[in-house]
């Protein structure tokens, strides 16, 4: 919205509704209408601190801490119900669908997580433990 010049590219994984909104008729708008502007600027910081949490998990090198680490980020009370595919979570961490699929089957011989059909649960492990493993 304040850049003269913004290039960017999109792909909609399911079927979309794309609105164009001109960006002086925006910009215009959330100056009238604080309760929007404050929305908006609470959805740009969610996707600000999702970004930084995404970078922070894929610096972690090993694949299976890297797993360990998303499940227990999105994990509710520790059980994790997967929406979407294995491909999709493995690309959004920043490795193959055969790694993650790997570093999964390694925590569940390890006893770390039980998997039953789109489900995953977490059994409680301390850092220590988790770092012995490795």
């Amino acid at each position: 919205m304040f850049n003269s010049v913004y290039d960017c590219a999109a792909i909609a994984e399911v079927p979309s509704r794309v609105m164009i909104l001109q960006k002086q008729s925006l910009l215009a708008t959330l100056k009238q209408q604080p309760t929007l502007a404050m929305e908006v600027m609470a959805q740009l910081a969610k996707r600000a601190h999702e970004t930084k949490i995404l970078l922070t998990l894929r610096s972690i090198r090993s694949p299976r801490d890297r797993v360990l680490h998303y499940l227990q980020l999105v994990a509710q009370s520790n059980t994790v119900h997967l929406e979407r595919s294995l491909k999709d979570i493995a690309e959004e961490i920043g490795i193959s669908p055969e790694v993650f699929s790997r570093a999964l089957s390694r925590l569940q011989r390890e006893g770390v997580i039980t998997r039953s059909k789109r489900n995953i649960d977490l059994h409680l492990v301390s850092k220590f433990q988790q770092s012995r493993q490795t």
